[in-house]
């Protein structure tokens, strides 16, 4: 017999399953497609992000004393980019090439800041470390450079909020370098013994551009974007303002001046001095007096002071370029009769008068000191009478004067300079 061929085969496939296989096989490539071209602009993404688009921009940042800028660095390296820079933040020691200063105040440089913000806090300390005991009254506050340091400092060693608030305003004119030249105990931000509850805020400070230049321009913007984005320190610390000046300029200045023996280096300073700031006084208008004290030289001679001048116009410099030197300094009796002579004057105008004492110390008298300092509350109290004292050398500051008076300024190096007379004669007003 013969064999019949078959119509079909039994390894065929059904179309439909071909075209299911078709569509599985797609949909897997697609996927891996998809996937492989996901993980690559992430890479791409991550690679951009990491590539610092901008380039890579140095930060000079300073600091007030080492180590203090460590943490600011730190997170300043762990930014990544800003403003499409890669940061690469660099200590210098050079504050006039930094862009920004990690400090307690802008003491430390003569440049403005933009910006800032609270990055820590630290203890405030007097100079020396053997003076922890020093009464609040001897230390020298430098209002001037480090307000809130002094701020703090007298609160903690005052014995109240009314003698903190008088003893700042005893030295509101006084600046870092006068205290360091005082020799005295000071207070600083840098070294010394700490002077406990008395800590201050430090600030990361975005310094002002020193040139125009569009590289100054972009450091200066990067900085401002840093310190904007450093986490802040929440810090609440309440300061004593210095209690405020009188609301009255005083109408006239009456100059006593030490010409005892140990004066004698300072003199030719001191006639510049004086006559440079009592020039600019009467140049507003304001009356002038000078007198200037040692111990009596001339047989038949009991004052120790002597009147150059009432008060009017005089011409101080001249005045003070004749003075010759001699004897000793017999201050109490001498500032006792000028500031009689001044609540007389202040009587007569009913307005203020200033007496500017400039002194190297104060030989014993035949007043105790609490006679001495209630004959000048009384000559005070007569009329309206400043104080303020400008102290030469190393001998000991006359306690009892220094407590009568607004301020005490104190020069170790034998120069008066016209500036400081300007400060302690008002004659940029209080």
């Amino acid at each position: 017999m013969s064999r019949h061929r078959a119509d079909h085969s039994p390894l065929r496939i059904a179309p439909w399953i071909f075209v299911a296989l078709v569509v599985v096989a797609i949909s897997v490539t697609a996927a891996w497609v998809w996937d492989g071209a996901r993980e690559r602009q992430q890479a791409s993404d991550a690679a951009f992000k990491n590539s610092c688009p901008a380039g890579t921009i140095e930060i000079p940042v300073a600091q007030w004393r080492q180590g203090a800028a460590d943490s600011v660095i730190s997170a300043f390296e762990s930014m990544g980019t800003v403003r499409d820079y890669c940061l690469k933040p660099v200590i210098t020691d050079d504050v006039q090439k930094a862009a920004i200063l990690v400090a307690p105040s802008l003491a430390h440089t003569s440049r403005e800041a933009v910006d800032s913000t609270v990055v820590g806090t630290t203890p405030v300390f007097l100079h020396e470390p053997d003076t922890t005991e020093a009464p609040a009254a001897q230390v020298v506050y430098p209002v001037v450079d480090l307000p809130q340091a002094s701020a703090a400092a007298a609160k903690a060693l005052a014995h109240s909020s009314a003698e903190a608030d008088n003893l700042l305003h005893r030295d509101r004119f006084v600046t870092a370098e006068i205290a360091r030249a005082s020799g005295r105990p000071f207070v600083t931000t840098d070294s010394g013994q700490e002077i406990p509850g008395a800590d201050i805020p430090v600030s990361a400070w975005a310094l002002a551009a020193t040139s125009a230049s569009p590289e100054s321009e972009e450091i200066l913007r990067v900085s401002r974007s840093l310190i904007d984005a450093l986490p802040a320190e929440s810090i609440t610390t309440e300061y004593h303002q210095a209690v405020p000046a009188p609301s009255n300029n005083p109408v006239a200045t009456l100059y006593l001046i030490d010409t005892s023996e140990a004066a004698a280096p300072w003199l030719g300073s001191i006639a510049s001095g004086m006559g440079t700031s009592a020039a600019q006084l009467e140049a507003q208008g304001k009356p002038i007096a000078v007198w200037n004290y040692s111990s009596p030289l001339n047989e038949g001679v009991n004052k120790p002071w002597r009147v150059n001048t009432s008060f009017g116009q005089a011409n101080a410099g001249e005045i003070a370029a004749r003075w010759g030197t001699g004897g000793v300094p017999q201050t109490r009796t001498s500032l006792l009769a000028a500031a009689e002579a001044a609540s007389t004057y202040s009587n007569e105008t009913k307005q203020p008068v200033r007496v500017v004492l400039v002194t190297t110390g104060s030989v014993p008298e035949s007043m105790s000191d609490a006679d001495f300092a209630a004959r000048f509350g009384e000559v005070q109290a007569m009329g309206e009478v400043m104080l303020d004292v400008v102290h030469l050398g190393s001998a000991p500051v006359d306690p009892v004067i220094a407590e009568s008076a607004q301020s005490v300024t104190q020069l170790a190096a034998n120069k008066a300079t016209p500036e400081t007379f300007a400060r302690v004669s008002g004659v940029f007003g209080e």
